[in-house]
């Protein structure tokens, strides 16, 4: 199991040391609206947030998270297990030290695009 844990931990810590450029210029091309990145207040946190300011911008609007969906680092669901979910990672409530990007873009069909461009940019 250590060894799991050890592998799990260099690679989350290779991918922190990765800055998110190529998804920030991307973003900016396909005018996204909001973006924070996803660190202490974990996943759930930060779309709350997000929705809390628009709605506060009277922009309406709404989230919905598929969590079973988002992708983690191998050995991360193995990880939370053997730690028997201490940090809710299963809840999305884990802090990330250097977690990924969440942006708010106009429509899913500009969201869509730019996860495509995203992914044939970075590999």
């Amino acid at each position: 199991r250590s060894s799991d844990l050890d592998f799990t931990y260099s690679t989350a810590q290779a991918r922190m040391t990765t800055l998110n450029k190529c998804a920030a210029e991307l973003m900016l091309q396909h005018g996204a609206h909001a973006a924070t990145d996803i660190t202490g207040f974990g996943l759930v946190g930060h779309c709350s947030n997000l929705v809390e300011a628009q709605h506060s911008e009277d922009n309406g609007g709404g989230m919905a998270i598929a969590i079973n969906t988002i992708p983690m680092l191998a050995g991360a669901a193995k990880a939370s297990v053997y730690l028997q979910d201490k940090y809710k990672l299963f809840d999305g409530l884990s802090a990330e030290t250097s977690g990924g990007l969440l942006m708010a873009f106009g429509s899913i069909e500009i969201a869509k695009q730019f996860i495509d461009d995203f992914q044939n940019k970075s590999g």
